[in-house]
């Protein structure tokens, strides 16, 4: 399950009058892609961003 909603990114990005859907975009994809590669990788991913976070 993914907490990203590209129309709350469009609504964020329009209250604040910049464009951040691009950014979440990437991590979006990036999101998927750990998906992809198993649980796993994802657990390994989410730890990483939270760590970064």
């Amino acid at each position: 399950m993914s907490n990203f909603d590209p129309t709350i990114a469009r609504q964020v990005g329009a209250a604040t009058g910049t464009d951040q859907a691009p950014g979440l975009r990437r991590l979006a994809l990036l999101d998927q892609q750990l998906r992809r590669r198993g649980v796993l990788g994802g657990a390994l991913g989410l730890a990483g961003l939270t760590a970064l976070g």
